[in-house]
């Protein structure tokens, strides 16, 4: 009887080492096929980059940072004239960039129009 279970035990493991192995063999291929994808995307948003000429007169987004969070807008800058608003109006815009997650510098600076009021925009 013992020897009965010991043969049956040593079909179970070795049916389950197969279907691991199937399991493993699988999941890899599925990864190498994710992998050749990805490298696929990779390389045409290269080549759109490069098509698009100097990045830094580039008008997309390259976003990397946080997805979901809410992050508040920096105060307008009202055409005060004084050094220690400008530096606080700068650092909150490269703050909230920053926290955007967007650093493609042309992008930023297309976009801190946003932020001037009234005359400020006609700079």
């Amino acid at each position: 009887m013992i020897k009965v279970l010991g043969d049956s035990h040593d079909k179970e493991m070795y049916d389950l080492l197969v279907e691991v192995t199937d399991l493993r063999k699988f999941v890899e291929e599925e990864l190498h096929v994710l992998w050749k994808d990805v490298d696929e995307v990779r390389v045409e948003c290269q080549s759109r980059h490069a098509s698009n000429g100097n990045a830094s007169i580039s008008t997309s987004y390259i976003v990397v940072g946080t997805h979901g969070i809410k992050v508040p807008k920096p105060n307008m800058y009202n055409n005060t004239r004084n050094a220690t608003m400008v530096e606080n109006f700068l650092f909150g815009l490269e703050q909230y960039y920053e926290a955007l997650g967007i650093v493609d510098d042309g992008a930023k600076i297309a976009n801190a129009s946003n932020f001037l009021h009234e005359s400020t925009q006609l700079w």
